[in-house]
């Protein structure tokens, strides 16, 4: 019994490495992917990455440069990625700023006001 699951296993295996394999060799001469339509489903998973408790947010802007930066996404892919992973960090020190406005009750306006004095 554990020996057939382990064939259906390895069999599975080599199946998917057979596809990767097809799929690499699809690839265009300028080394990028082939495009490729992107299910509902696919746009769904991508979104509810950040909505993961605690490491959520992590292991989005992980994928997000993964995404943005690696040579097997479609064009259309790490164009949307990249302009995720820019929103994302603004939205971070946006809501690092809301905290410390409220939480340290730090004078935001007075520090940039110091700080700007100080550069110019």
């Amino acid at each position: 019994m554990i020996m057939e699951e382990r064939d259906e296993v390895l069999k599975a295996a080599e199946e998917a490495e057979t596809e990767i394999e097809a799929v690499e060799a699809e690839e265009h001469e300028d080394g990028e992917a082939p495009e490729s339509e992107m299910s509902v489903v696919d746009w769904l998973w991508r979104l509810c990455i950040p909505m993961i408790p605690c490491a959520g947010i992590v292991i989005y802007i992980v994928l997000l440069c993964m995404w943005a930066f690696g040579k097997k996404q479609t064009p259309a892919m790490r164009v949307w990625a990249k302009a995720a992973l820019i929103a994302t960090l603004i939205k971070i020190a946006f809501v690092g700023i809301i905290f410390l406005v409220i939480q340290l009750n730090v004078d935001v306006i007075g520090f940039v006001g110091t700080f700007l004095k100080k550069i110019f």
